[in-house]
């Protein structure tokens, strides 16, 4: 029997080892269970020596909800800011619920300031291109009362 009759073959064989591969993971690698995320993301970390080093070493890592485990399915930007950073070892001690809450408000303030900001460009520029389009149209009218009632004569006269 060949693999790719049991598995399938393809992205699907590729789905399976990855997700089979993670399992085992889980089953070898205990960890301690820092937080959650609103995403169902789960935070772990787990004290491990390092010989080379000869001291111990803090591992971190997320584990995704079901469906986004898989290499190819996942997406950084499902992972909050605050969390990122203590993945990567930015901040030794994981979000607090409170501060999770306090940057979610305002993140959205920022959001409310920018649109207003955008709204406030659109309407200046709405506003300079008409008086431009205005300033067009005098212009225009100017040149051509001009050229009814006046002219020009090499002698100076009418």
């Amino acid at each position: 029997m060949s693999l790719s009759k049991w598995f399938g073959s393809g992205a699907r064989l590729t789905q399976r080892l990855g997700n089979a591969q993670q399992r085992l993971a889980l089953l070898f690698t205990r960890g301690e269970l820092v937080g959650r995320d609103d995403l169902g993301n789960q935070y772990f970390r787990r004290m491990e020596y390092d010989p080379d080093l000869g001291v111990d070493k803090e591992q971190r890592w997320m584990k995704s909800p079901r469906g986004h485990n898989h290499v190819y399915n996942y997406d950084p930007s499902r992972t909050p800011v605050e969390w990122t950073g203590w993945l990567r070892g930015a901040r030794s001690e994981p979000p607090t619920e409170q501060e999770i809450k306090q940057n979610a408000v305002y993140r959205s303030q920022m959001k409310l300031q920018v649109d207003d900001l955008k709204q406030r460009e659109a309407r200046r520029r709405r506003i300079k291109a008409e008086e431009e389009a205005e300033g067009e149209r005098e212009a225009e009218e100017e040149t051509l009362t001009l050229g009814e009632t006046e002219y020009w004569s090499p002698g100076g006269g009418k």
